[in-house]
């Protein structure tokens, strides 16, 4: 067994116990509005916006991915080596699947928290994510060392923002995430330059495979079912 079958057996296990975490936890996003009250002092507001329909639609959009890992690995093992601007099969389902997932789990997972700080870190983490795994030749390399040094950035600020605000459980959740990113970064930086398609593709699946993990555990620990 490949890590694209373990990522279509998980979605048997992760789309109902997410669907059934969803259903009796009811989870929701919980963040602080900071205002200028008339008196002219700094208050906050506390925003709460449901994440029901979101965390089943992005179980669904995780399911697919996963799917779809199995036909990524057996297309590339027709292709050796792919050159910086080659489409990678399923490129873009796979991005927005770690776009969606990126933000709900940072919404679940951080409550009490400025909604403008948790904007900003998740776009931030988002993009210097995807620039850091783009594939670029030598002379656009300090692209993708921008993109490490802001992707390392985020991170050290997200883990700060979890060691403050959440639970442990929340926490130890969080760190899951943050070590799938940054194994994601070097399954797409491993062979560099000589990039193997059936190494990215791979590193892909096995992300997928992750956030399948993740994101039930999430929602469970959101609505403290964990």
């Amino acid at each position: 067994m490949n890590v694209a079958d373990l990522a279509t057996a998980l979605l048997f296990l992760q789309l109902p116990l997410t669907f059934w975490a969803v259903l009796h936890g009811k989870p929701e996003a919980r963040a602080l509005f900071p205002f200028v009250a008339t008196d002219r002092s700094l208050q906050a507001a506390m925003l709460s916006a449901p994440l029901q329909l979101p965390c089943m639609a992005l179980s669904v959009l995780i399911a697919f991915t996963g799917l779809e890992s199995k036909k990524w690995v057996r297309d590339a093992d027709s292709i050796a080596e792919y050159t910086p601007g080659d489409a990678i099969v399923g490129d873009a389902l796979f991005w927005l699947t770690v776009a969606c997932f990126s933000v709900i789990k940072t919404f679940l997972l951080m409550h009490y928290v400025d909604v403008f700080a948790l904007i900003l870190i998740t776009l931030l983490g988002t993009i210097a994510l995807f620039v850091s795994c783009r594939p670029v030749d030598t002379e656009t390399l300090c692209w993708r060392m921008t993109g490490i040094v802001t992707f390392v950035v985020a991170l050290i600020l997200i883990l700060a923002l979890a060691f403050e605000f959440a639970k442990a459980t929340e926490t130890y959740i969080v760190a899951m995430g943050v070590l799938a990113d940054g194994l994601l970064v070097v399954g797409h930086t491993w062979d560099y330059p000589h990039c193997s398609l059936s190494t990215v593709v791979n590193c892909r699946a096995a992300y997928v495979t992750a956030m399948q993990v993740v994101l039930p555990c999430a929602v469970c620990a959101s609505c403290e079912l964990l």
